[in-house]
């Protein structure tokens, strides 16, 4: 099951770099235009009352959104907050080129981060999740880490980041293919299930053997005696 996982991950990201750099197609006619990521994206500034309980982070390596947990010496109030909301697109200014960002799932909805970690709204044109799977390639995003400026720590701006160009097809075309690599997501993620409960159910028997062990060795030492 582990070896069919690894093959399923990395057939995917074949997939996904013959179709966005468009040596694999579903419409051959289809027409492809160079826009810049403001042609689709506006950030979202809308400030929030700060709830330590409430925050956000964006891990590396597409690994997705989560609550953040809170460390004893944050002070709530100290770093002004944003409201972020389902659908938006998020990431972390120092490791977007690691793989830190994603799109708000519902369960997150109304959660906040700080101006270290921007959220965009879609304007439309866009399949989100298209959007989202454009990025997700890793001879991309680390490309990105060149867009970094500042000093100590470097950061992707927002401004840099709307900038950024990318080639957009036609929106049916964006939409069969989201609906492509969603079944190829469903794949991985129901067979990482199975390799999960597979890994419980090996130690539940593990523990089940040592119970019974443990009675059988007792048994033999109350019949020695």
């Amino acid at each position: 099951m582990e070896s069919k996982y690894q093959q399923y991950q990395e057939y995917k990201k074949y997939l996904m770099q013959q179709i966005f750099t468009q040596k694999l197609r579903f419409d051959d006619n289809c027409q492809y235009k160079t826009k810049q990521v403001k042609d689709f994206l506006i950030e979202s500034k809308i400030e929030g009352i700060d709830d330590i309980n409430k925050r956000l982070t964006v891990k590396l390596n597409l690994k997705g959104i989560t609550v953040r947990e809170s460390k004893t010496i944050e002070i709530e109030g100290a770093t002004k907050q944003f409201i972020r909301k389902t659908g938006q697109f998020i990431y972390g200014k120092q490791n977007l080129h690691k793989g830190a960002f994603g799109i708000i799932p519902k369960e997150l909805d109304g959660y906040l981060t700080s101006s270290d970690i921007p959220s965009f709204d879609f304007k439309g044109g866009i399949e989100p999740k298209w959007f989202y799977y454009y990025f997700a390639r890793k001879l991309f995003y680390e490309k990105l880490e060149n867009l970094s400026t500042g000093t100590g720590s470097k950061r992707i701006s927002p401004k840099e980041f709307l900038n950024i160009k990318i080639i957009v097809p036609e929106f049916k075309e964006q939409h069969k293919i989201v609906c492509l690599l969603e079944k190829f997501d469903e794949k991985i993620n129901g067979i990482s299930n199975q390799i999960v409960q597979m890994n419980m159910f090996k130690k539940s028997l593990l523990q089940q053997m040592f119970v019974v062990q443990l009675i059988l060795s007792l048994l033999q030492n109350k019949k020695h005696i």
